[in-house]
């Protein structure tokens, strides 16, 4: 089970991707949304919200650290 984060620290929809390479979003996260972290590589985590999973950047998390090692 991971740690429960929300998912964008701006105002704005933050995107999700099948995979880090920045293709089509598979859903939008709104600014306070809440996610369950599952892990992360480098600077993407790969997030679940209501039962889709999605890799986001690290950068627009709230609640993971730069260097945090999540598996």
């Amino acid at each position: 089970m991971g740690t429960v984060v929300s998912a964008a620290k701006s105002e704005k929809l933050v995107p999700g991707y099948r995979d880090p390479r920045k293709e089509t979003p598979v859903l939008m996260a709104e600014p306070g949304a809440i996610g369950e972290i599952r892990s992360c590589e480098g600077e993407w985590c790969v997030l679940r919200f209501e039962g889709k999973s999605a890799w986001m950047p690290r950068e627009s998390i709230w609640g993971v650290y730069p260097n945090e090692e999540i598996d």
